[in-house]
């Protein structure tokens, strides 16, 4: 006998020693993986983006501020959303104002890294 692991199935009594590596194939590639995972954190995404909002919403009326500083304070007083920790769209809102920078920064990131990978690999990017 070799040094190869073999795998013996028991069926209604009778011993049988299989020949091939039992190797489960399937459609599913790594885009497809990631595309479901995407697709699965997305209702995450949404409670995450309103939670931030509510949060802070919430620690600005406790702190007694009329509005948030900076960038962010201007663009919600232009789309005049305002500061009310009921408003799930408003708090929507100031979520994905702190959430998009950092997600765009990431994506800049990761596309830098690609396409170098890619040109020393020599392959395609993506």
């Amino acid at each position: 006998m070799t040094n190869s692991i073999v795998t013996v199935r028991v069926s209604s009594g009778v011993c049988a020693a299989t020949t091939a590596a039992p190797h489960v194939r399937d459609g599913n590639n790594v885009q497809r993986l990631l595309n479901t995972f995407i697709i699965a954190t997305f209702p995450c995404w949404l409670i995450g983006l309103w939670n931030v909002g509510v949060q802070t919403n919430l620690e600005l009326a406790e702190l007694g501020l009329a509005g948030l500083p900076g960038w962010r304070g201007a663009l919600l007083e232009a789309m005049a959303f305002g500061y009310d920790p009921g408003n799930p769209f408003g708090c929507f809102c100031i979520g994905l104002l702190y959430f998009l920078p950092i997600f765009l920064v990431t994506l800049a990131v990761a596309t830098f890294w690609d396409v170098i990978f890619s040109t020393v690999r020599r392959t395609v990017p993506g």
